[in-house]
């Protein structure tokens, strides 16, 4: 996927919601866009609880890529 200067791409985050062991709440989001090895810092919280923690392929656009 090759995006145009000021596009967008997204991904979806799946995780069990505050269900058993949880590891504390992140304050943000180290992200490797694909075919690099700098990353990227953004706000976000996610908390992985059970060790149940997936993420999708990025797709172009905004609202995510759904889970096959």
């Amino acid at each position: 996927m090759v995006l145009e200067p000021g596009g967008s791409a997204s991904v979806t985050i799946h995780t069990l919601n505050r269900q058993g062991a949880c590891l504390p709440t992140s304050a943000q989001l180290r992200i490797y866009p694909p075919g690099n090895t700098a990353s990227l810092v953004i706000p976000g919280e996610i908390t992985n609880c059970d060790d149940l923690f997936s993420v999708t392929p990025f797709a172009a656009g905004t609202t995510g890529n759904p889970s096959a």
